[in-house]
């Protein structure tokens, strides 16, 4: 966000403060305007039906990821964050986490992001990919060029990715 906000980055001057404060007031408004996308909680209640676990793996830091779940009313089988391993997404270390802490193979699971480094992920750890045409889709919006094993264009597809509709 700072590269796209401030065109910073890493090791730039003044970075480092600039992030702290960025964090900080991100922190300070983290529920104001959050809010689920439209059909989440449906296809959330679909999954716990089945009893089909599901996590969050996000490069956002565990100590804003948690109080954001929290306050959405989430309750993931595993959230990972951003500062969970030595390393952040589009390393597949993250989702491999995810997939020890629920006990299941990577290739027993699907990893459905909105950015091209979720794919690169999932890809990496085993997983098959669901790539999706709605959230925080950022400037690569080239989502057929990303190279998930699936492309949906809203969250209830998801269930017939899965078998369940």
């Amino acid at each position: 966000m700072l590269r796209v906000a401030f065109d910073m980055q890493a090791g730039d001057p003044g970075y480092d403060a600039c992030r702290e404060e960025y964090l900080s007031r991100y922190a300070q408004v983290l529920l104001q305007d959050s809010a689920l996308f439209e059909r989440i909680p449906l296809l959330l209640e679909s999954l716990e039906a089945a009893r089909l676990p599901w996590g969050i793996v996000t490069n956002k830091s565990h100590a804003l990821a948690a109080p954001l779940c929290h306050g959405l009313g989430l309750q993931p089988a595993v959230l990972v964050g951003g500062d969970t391993t030595a390393h952040r997404k589009p390393h597949p270390a993250p989702l491999i986490h995810a997939c020890f802490a629920l006990a299941v193979s990577p290739g027993d699971c699907l990893y459905v992001g909105d950015d091209p480094r979720d794919i690169e992920a999932g890809r990496a750890a085993g997983m098959q990919t669901i790539g999706v045409r709605w959230g925080y889709l950022g400037v690569e919006r080239d989502i057929e060029h990303w190279g998930a094993d699936a492309l949906i264009d809203e969250p209830l597809q998801l269930l017939n990715c899965l078998k369940l509709a």
